[in-house]
């Protein structure tokens, strides 16, 4: 198989940002050679401070692709939709939706972030700094759970970890 270009949405935030590394990481611990670009020549001032704050740097993942090349594959993170000329293989998205789409592999929940759904799905192949990662996301992505996104199921996995790792909830 080709390799894989993962994406998140345009004007990333953390959640994309978060989402993209971690499914880079999960893929490749998995033997798929997957990378996680983001196509921006630059990032919104505040999502960069909170990414770099917490020991994330999206200018590494920064590099330029050619989106209309017909012959990459790629995988949508926190998102549905892009206008691409090459294959989409897999979506994974927490945004409700009522559109159709004609994807094998389409992961749609109403949860609190992607990165939450892929950590949760995927903590065997992540570190306790991965799943702080996914925890931030999800607190940002809800403004610390002031939102009507995500179930209680989320937030207890999410209260569970902080206190299986020693992180902060509040």
């Amino acid at each position: 198989m080709k390799d894989i270009i993962i994406l998140g949405h345009i004007n990333r935030d953390v959640d994309s940002i978060v989402s993209g590394y971690l499914l880079e990481k999960i893929l490749t611990k998995k033997g798929i050679n997957a990378k996680f670009v983001i196509p921006d020549k630059k990032l919104d001032k505040d999502t960069l401070l909170i990414c770099t704050k917490y020991g994330l740097y999206p200018n590494m993942f920064m590099r330029k692709i050619d989106l209309n090349n017909k012959d990459i594959n790629y995988i949508l993170v926190d998102h549905n939709k892009r206008n691409l000329k090459g294959r989409i293989l897999a979506v994974i998205d927490h945004h409700p939706t009522n559109d159709t789409l004609d994807i094998k592999d389409y992961y749609n929940e109403n949860v609190v972030s992607t990165a939450y759904f892929l950590a949760r799905n995927n903590e065997e192949f992540l570190e306790p700094y991965d799943i702080k990662l996914a925890i931030l996301a999800s607190f940002i992505d809800t403004v610390s759970f002031n939102s009507n996104k995500g179930t209680i199921e989320d937030k207890k996995w999410i209260k569970d970890k902080c206190v299986q790792y020693g992180f902060n909830y509040t």
